[in-house]
């Protein structure tokens, strides 16, 4: 059924996974080779050169974090100059999501494609789900979505994984009604989903008085999964084990939560992952402080990515010995963090704070269009309260923001996803 690659990769892994202290050796091992190949790829052998990386046959590690980090910005300036001369083997373009602006893009190849599906089985064999064991996708992208009705690759792949696709783009009262239907007659061992649209799903289900077959796991990935947005999902499935995962198109599997592991585990097997001070670039190591996510890919030998900068933010759980090495918490895109005039930055969730038990809310959007100017869009459910509490969300937003802080309301009947069907409810605007 699955690829010889894949069953080998994924039986080491799981061999590792049980011995945490082998598992972090064999993966710190992993970084030295992959750099000496990146090394022969101009863009890197320049880069690598500046920071004194290597010398001669030498590797010195203390000096990677003196490599710049990898920008969007450098991938479209350099697409070529960052592609290795040796040809792999399934070498393919791809583009990512685009879910900050203009997608990137990239190119892959067979083993970083084999490795990371992979990865997507191993993180579903760590929460509940055998192989082959049946799964629903509900999903916003619609790139992912055109491709998995009729493109002959994600046919294959979703064969692969025993998976029902549902379309979360189409989010109206009668696809979410069909949905429901189709979870509850399915019966999947796992619900793998855009975290907001489980909760909008949850919610309309709760508004109706449907009631929603509980799978061993429901895997959400592509946003911030808010403390709030997690307790309404335990109180709708309380036989179901919530799960946040954290990857990309662009690097795959980065991170997910797992059985005995204290945080998310970070699958360091296929990604470097540094934390480093969003002003400074200077490596965080410690738990509890928030960083900025960069990411070192180890399977993609055609265009390998060196601390690329993934526009999110993240801070390390607390590490007993023995212990993996996890994330305690994503922060989500950097964009979601806003600015002070004093320059102080506030982190996205103090904003959703503000709209959880507001009964008028169906949903809302918090966006800083400016350093002393916000924008609050929300939609309502019918309810007539609303007006009495927008009173309250400006004192909270002004009290953190500045009471010089301009706050607007515009009330709307829909709130338009990105480009990549992800949602984001707090945002900023500009750099």
């Amino acid at each position: 059924m699955y690829d010889r690659e894949i069953v080998r990769f994924l039986g080491d892994v799981l061999a590792l996974f049980g011995d945490p202290p082998r598992y972090e050796r064999y993966c710190e091992q992993q970084l030295e080779p992959s750099l000496r190949w990146c090394n022969q790829i101009s863009f890197y052998k320049s880069r690598f050169a500046e920071a004194g990386l290597f010398e001669g046959d030498r590797f010195h590690a203390d000096r990677f974090a003196h490599v710049p980090p990898l920008t969007k910005s450098d991938i479209r300036a350099h697409l070529a100059q960052l592609q290795h001369p040796q040809r792999q083997a399934g070498r393919h373009e791809n583009t990512s999501g685009g879910s900050t602006g203009e997608p990137v893009r990239f190119v892959q190849d067979r083993t970083f494609q084999a490795r990371a599906v992979a990865d997507t089985i191993l993180f579903g064999m760590l929460n509940g789900k055998r192989p082959g064991e049946r799964e629903v996708k509900l999903w916003g992208s619609e790139r992912d979505i055109l491709e998995g009705s009729v493109g002959a690759r994600e046919k294959l792949i979703n064969r692969v994984f025993n998976r029902v696709l549902l379309n979360s783009f189409a989010m109206t009262p009668a696809a979410m009604r069909s949905y429901i239907e189709t979870i509850n007659g399915v019966r999947p061992v796992q619900i793998w989903t855009y975290v907001d649209s489980i909760v909008e799903l949850v919610r309309f289900a709760v508004r109706e008085g449907w009631e929603m077959h509980n799978p061993a796991a429901i895997v959400c990935t592509a946003g911030t999964m808010y403390p709030e947005m997690r307790a309404e999902l335990e109180a709708f499935f309380p036989r179901s084990r919530i799960v946040n995962q954290y990857g990309s198109r662009e690097v795959g599997q980065i991170a997910c939560e797992a059985v005995g592991v204290n945080g998310l585990w970070l699958m360091r097997h296929s990604n470097h992952v540094e934390l480093v001070d969003i002003d400074k670039g200077t490596p965080i190591r410690e738990a509890g402080t928030a960083g900025k996510v960069l990411v070192t890919t180890l399977n993609n030998r055609s265009m390998p990515l060196v601390r690329f900068d993934i526009g999110d933010m993240a801070e390390f759980a607390p590490r007993r010995a023995g212990e993996h090495l996890a994330l305690a918490r994503l922060y989500g895109r950097e964009n979601a963090h806003f600015v002070t005039a004093a320059g102080a930055r506030i982190h996205g969730e103090f904003f959703t704070h503000l709209f959880y038990g507001r009964s008028w809310v169906e949903t809302f959007q918090v966006a800083q269009t400016a350093i002393d100017r916000v924008e609050v869009r929300y939609v309502t459910n019918g309810n007539d309260s609303a007006q009495q509490d927008l009173a309250a969300i400006r004192d909270g937003i002004q009290a953190v923001m500045g009471s010089s802080t301009e706050v607007s309301f515009e009330e709307r009947t829909h709130i338009d996803r990105q480009g990549s069907g992800k949602y984001q409810f707090v945002r900023r605007e500009f750099a």
